[in-house]
């Protein structure tokens, strides 16, 4: 499908090239690997450059779901692999994956982090009628036609099987994406990231790493914990957020968390750890700052919208775990931090 208006990139994807060809040529040379007929929905008379049938995208205004809708529907074929045309790391053997498990389905699509990957998935004709009904009555979202039919989820376990970084999944929307894919590396999304876990953690080391003694035990409250427990608070949360999205970048389910837990948890380790070296605190926080950069700033676009976090059956991505509970876990023992040094 090359239907897009790539508004984002500020020119047209899939002329974009890389390693020497544009994106498309390198989308139709995997699809030919794996399909008897290969064509492309798209307005745009130079794709018929290509030397391949091109069928205008009969719901202009329709979306993603329109294209995927035409592109069924001109299909000589009961099976239609839909790819965009913005997907340069395509793979013959992931294609296979789908359709190895198409039996007994209308449509297979990849799921990844809670996320259906709509763009690189396998319908067939019977998802024409119900993608039509949804587009008729407004309904713009490519998900939206699935509750009437067999859709069948492909894990992503059997998809790491084969792509285990998922770069097939990958495609490019923005110049800062362009600029990743041609280095092979993860997008700036990731390395943001990065970068405010680690402004918020470095404010707290500058901000202990010289205290005095006293200073380094002191309290904001009679019951509450000293600078040095909020210091090596910080450096153990981390530790255990950077085993969450561990976790989820195995593929595993997205770790449970209970609040109980964490307090029963919190009343332990202040009894056991309440007073720690201040020395090896800083060393601890220091270490673990830079294992989470670390982390966080190679996960790729694919990585980042995992399911990581289960609080109460609500699932959070990747990208909020590094985005706002890890700074938000750090900024608030800073407050603390603060406010005991303050003489509160």
């Amino acid at each position: 499908m090359a239907g897009g208006r790539s508004r984002r990139m500020g020119q047209d994807k899939a002329w974009i090239e890389l390693e020497g060809r544009p994106i498309v040529a390198s989308v139709i040379e995997v699809l030919r690997e794996v399909a008897d007929e290969v064509f492309i929905v798209a307005n745009d008379p130079r794709f018929a450059g290509l030397g391949l049938r091109v069928v205008p995208d009969r719901f202009p205004e329709g979306g993603a779901l329109g294209g995927i809708a035409t592109g069924v529907g001109a299909a000589a074929h009961d099976r239609v692999l839909i790819a965009a045309c913005d997907m340069p790391f395509l793979r013959a053997d992931l294609w296979r994956v789908l359709i190895a498990q198409s039996e007994g389905a209308d449509a297979v699509v990849p799921k990844v982090g809670g996320e259906y990957e709509t763009l690189h998935a396998l319908y067939t004709k019977a998802c024409l009628g119900p993608m039509e009904r949804a587009l008729a009555s407004g309904r713009m979202r490519v998900i939206s036609f699935f509750p009437e039919v067999r859709v069948r989820e492909v894990a992503e376990a059997d998809l790491r099987a084969v792509d285990p970084e998922l770069r097939s999944l990958t495609n490019v929307n923005t110049p800062e994406e362009l600029a990743a894919a041609m280095l092979g590396r993860p997008s700036g999304r990731s390395a943001a990231l990065a970068a405010g876990i680690g402004g918020a953690a470095e404010r707290v080391l500058s901000r202990v790493s010289a205290l005095s003694p006293e200073a380094w035990r002191r309290r904001p409250a009679t019951d509450g914990w000293t600078v040095g427990f909020e210091t090596w608070h910080v450096a153990r949360g981390l530790e255990r957020q950077r085993g969450w999205i561990e976790r989820a970048v195995r593929g595993e389910a997205p770790f449970p968390f209970d609040w109980d837990a964490t307090h029963a948890l919190n009343a332990e380790t202040s009894a056991r750890y309440g007073d720690p070296a201040q020395g090896d605190t800083v060393a601890l926080l220091g270490r673990e700052m830079d294992l989470t950069i670390a982390l966080v700033a190679s996960l790729g676009d694919a990585d980042l919208e995992r399911e990581c976090l289960d609080t109460d059956g609500k699932r959070v991505s990747v990208r909020v775990v590094a985005g706002r509970v890890m700074v938000r876990h750090i900024t608030g023992h800073l407050e603390a931090i603060e406010k005991a040094l303050a003489g509160a």
